[in-house]
């Protein structure tokens, strides 16, 4: 029996299979590294300060995309990331000291960083103009499979073996990528996977930006996605130190983050089809709406565990209503001609709130603790849901204001009139 793919065509499994692999090893990695981190400096708000780092090694990396791939064979990069992946995934187990752990990640920052990016170019060029959400959804459904397998393995590996083999099982999934590549470029010789001949288009660095920011549709998908890739910043990082601070085991956190992923299992795919017809916007406004209340409620249920946990599972309900239909705008508004100087732009945006993300939460674990860093997230995804609500429309910051004014004035104020 077959396992259907994100397209019927026989043409896209291998960018199934790929984000599949991938978000194994990955999530694997990225599981135990958080703790880790936290033990070996001793400091949840230094981990933040790590993770911002790393998040501008990944910056600096998508943006120099627009560059290199308008220069250098997808294939190529793919190759030369791919090893450089595997490599510096077994370079992590010989990491004695913070320094180590620091120059290894920016090395795994930068391969895995091109290789997101070029993945994601492959999956747009074989979908029809109509099919994007869709295939886009599909993509994201395999490597959401990955997220419930990496995590779950990583931490079992970390808890009853340790860290290291978890570093040594993503580098070895890597690997299978790689051969798995070499294998569809090499033999199989996939249409979509070859070393296409085109003319290079000199084009500065700095026009790419420029042009990117002009269209204020773009301009929008772009902070749409930062409120998506802040959501994954909190689930990374500060759900595991969560987890670990209540007092469960590193197994527990690679069980909650394994299960959070099921929504997005069960639901992408639906959503996609569904917006087909029903339209973008409403589908991603509302997943916003669902993640400032489920914010809050970590807020209100820090001391209850079980609820917290719970909690913390069930939110990638809403998680489910913007990433499969995110990139899937971004692709609708720009022309296809200008996807290679565009993207790496746009997915700049994950990086960048990489930087900020940690940098606030550390900021804020400084000078008090993880309950008003609930907060502040669920004043941040309502305020994403009237962004995201406004694609579209002729609107300006104040439409913005009002909608955070509005939210806040509903919740904030009237829980501390309660309590």
């Amino acid at each position: 029996m077959k396992i259907k793919t994100h397209i019927a065509n026989d043409k896209g499994r291998p960018f199934a299979w790929m984000a599949l692999l991938t978000s194994v090893g990955f999530a694997s990695f990225m599981t135990v590294l958080a703790v880790t981190l936290s033990q070996k400096i001793g400091n949840d708000a230094y981990v933040g300060y790590f993770f911002s780092f790393i998040a501008i090694i990944a910056l600096i990396t998508s943006l120099a995309s627009t560059v290199l791939l308008r220069k250098y064979s997808k294939v190529t990069i793919s190759k030369v990331t791919l090893v450089g992946a595997c490599i510096t995934f077994f370079l992590f187990t010989f990491a004695a000291n913070i320094w180590h752990y620091l120059i290894f990640d920016m090395l795994r920052a930068i391969s895995i960083t091109l290789f997101t990016i070029i993945l994601a170019i492959f999956v747009r060029d074989f979908a029809k103009e109509k099919e994007i959400a869709l295939a886009e959804g599909r993509y994201y459904f395999f490597g959401n499979i990955g997220w419930v397998i990496g995590p779950f393995l990583g931490g079992f590996l970390a808890e009853y073996w340790n860290k290291e083999a978890a570093f040594i099982f993503s580098g070895i999934i890597y690997f299978i990528t790689l051969l798995y590549f070499l294998h569809q470029n090499l033999i199989v010789k996939n249409p979509h996977i070859h070393h296409r001949k085109e003319p290079v288009v000199e084009e500065s660095f700095s026009k790419n930006i420029t042009d990117f920011f002009r269209e204020k549709e773009r301009v929008k998908s772009f902070f749409v996605a930062m409120g998506l890739y802040f959501w994954w910043v909190i689930h990374k990082v500060y759900i595991p130190i969560t987890i670990i601070h209540i007092g469960y085991s590193q197994g527990i956190v690679g069980i909650v983050i394994s299960a959070s992923m099921i929504p997005l299992i069960l639901l992408e795919v639906w959503v996609t089809k569904k917006a087909q017809t029903g339209g973008i916007k409403k589908y991603m406004t509302a997943g916003y709406i669902f993640l400032s209340v489920i914010t809050f409620a970590f807020y209100a249920t820090q001391e209850i565990p079980f609820v917290m946990l719970t909690l913390m599972v069930i939110a990638n309900i809403g998680t489910a209503f913007i990433e499969p239909l995110h990139e899937a705008y971004f692709f609708q508004i720009t022309p296809k001609k200008d996807e290679e100087r565009f993207y790496g732009i746009y997915i700049a945006s994950n990086p960048i709130v990489n930087i900020i993300g940690p940098l606030i939460g550390a900021i804020i674990l400084t000078f008090t603790d993880i309950s008003d860093l609930w907060i502040f997230c669920a004043m941040i995804f309502m305020l994403m849901a009237g962004i995201t609500f406004s694609l579209g429309k002729k609107t300006s910051l104040k439409y913005h204001y009002q909608a955070l004014k509005i939210w806040i004035q509903s919740h904030l104020l009237g829980h501390r009139a309660h309590s």
